[in-house]
């Protein structure tokens, strides 16, 4: 994400400032190899670029920042809001809001969320004051740009004594193959295999 937000271009070698706008699960696709990619630019804003209905919210309103839900002005750290609240549900393992529009909208613009050790016993802590930083309901208040979260995200790893990265998630794609039926991928065969 930090690339696509601080992307340079134009003339002036400026930066383009893009907002992707529709962070959510359906637009996060790991590759075979283990990497995370963001799809979907289609609702995606530079600087400067307006929407055509004004009427219309882009987005899919469970994954909308505040801002963006109350029709206000967004940079990236609408987008950093959106995957905060895809990792609560992915750690979690819990949607954080759900239900009929209005009422989306209105959890969002009140911002009441459960931290996740009220919801999950055990909950690491670094962890939650990570993913509550990037559901802050003021933007300045959020992580600043996508490469600090990662960071932190990184050090929690770390610390926790977690390894991962994309040759682990990789093989762990291919034992999900495997298990249904499908068959192992030559280069992720280990010598003693």
């Amino acid at each position: 994400m930090g690339y696509f937000h601080h992307k340079r271009g134009g003339a002036g070698g400026e930066a383009m400032d893009i907002v992707h706008l529709d962070i959510s699960p359906t637009n996060l696709l790991v590759t075979e190899d283990g990497f995370l990619k963001i799809i979907d630019f289609g609702i995606a804003r530079a600087r400067g670029q307006s929407f055509r209905d004004e009427s219309a919210i882009p987005g899919k309103l469970s994954y909308m920042s505040p801002e963006q839900a109350a029709r206000q002005r967004v940079d990236h750290r609408s987008d950093i809001f959106s995957l905060g609240i895809v990792l609560y549900e992915i750690t979690v393992g819990k949607r954080l809001f759900k239900g009929p529009a209005g009422e989306v909208v209105k959890k969002l613009l009140e911002h009441k969320i459960e931290p996740p050790t009220f919801v999950r016993r055990g909950f690491p802590g670094a962890l939650e004051t990570a993913v509550m930083r990037c559901l802050e309901r003021h933007p300045g208040d959020r992580y600043q740009s996508a490469y600090d979260l990662a960071d932190d995200l990184e050090e929690f790893l770390r610390e926790a004594r977690l390894h991962s990265g994309p040759v682990k998630i990789a093989r762990y794609l291919d034992e999900l193959t495997l298990a249904s039926g499908g068959e192992r991928r030559p280069e992720l065969i280990s010598e003693n295999e």
